[in-house]
């Protein structure tokens, strides 16, 4: 974030998709809503990479409307939004270098808020991409094998990340309630 030299920023994984005005609809929500970050949907879409074949999409992400529903389950997959620079204190975000699993949801948790974020633009339903699941190879996390996805979350590196989460959800849900 520190980085970046726009003032719109939006992240796009190598093996992600997005679709053509994703961006003009992100952006123009931010103008209209005048909030730090908007919000599309993306399918879950089955991929052949050798073939660069899209197999099938799924609208399987159409679920979380609302910050306590992030809060609880990340429903923002990293390159279904945008945010406005001019509008985040890109300085109070904190960042591991090792953390190698959920980074973006460790990212968002510290930018999103129930007030600076377009929860509203969530229930437009309005597709910018696609998360792409390869048939033919594997991700870090969006591993379609049951067997594999396993392997990745029961490991040492993926706990340490895990609770780096669990620990940021908790303080926030305390500053919530005012503890």
């Amino acid at each position: 974030m520190q980085a970046a030299k726009s003032r719109y920023v939006a992240f796009l994984d190598h093996d992600d998709l997005m679709m053509c005005n994703s961006y003009s609809y992100l952006v123009n929500r931010l103008s209209v809503t005048g909030k730090a970050v908007s919000f599309g949907r993306v399918y879950d879409t089955s991929y052949e990479s050798n073939k660069e074949k899209l197999i099938k999409r799924n609208k399987t992400y159409e679920y979380g409307f609302t910050y306590h529903e992030f809060l609880d389950v990340n429903h923002a997959p990293l390159h279904s939004f945008m945010m406005d620079t001019t509008k985040i204190d890109i300085s109070s975000l904190h960042y591991f270098e090792d953390q190698k699993f959920m980074e973006d949801y460790y990212l968002t948790l510290q930018v999103f808020d129930e007030n600076n974020t377009d929860w509203a633009s969530l229930q437009d339903n309005f597709y910018v991409g696609d998360y792409l699941h390869c048939t033919d190879r594997s991700h870090t996390l969006a591993i379609s094998d049951t067997v594999s996805r396993d392997t990745v979350i029961t490991n040492i590196e993926f706990e340490k990340c895990k609770k780096r989460v669990e620990d940021l959800k908790v303080e926030i849900k305390k500053k919530l309630n005012g503890h």
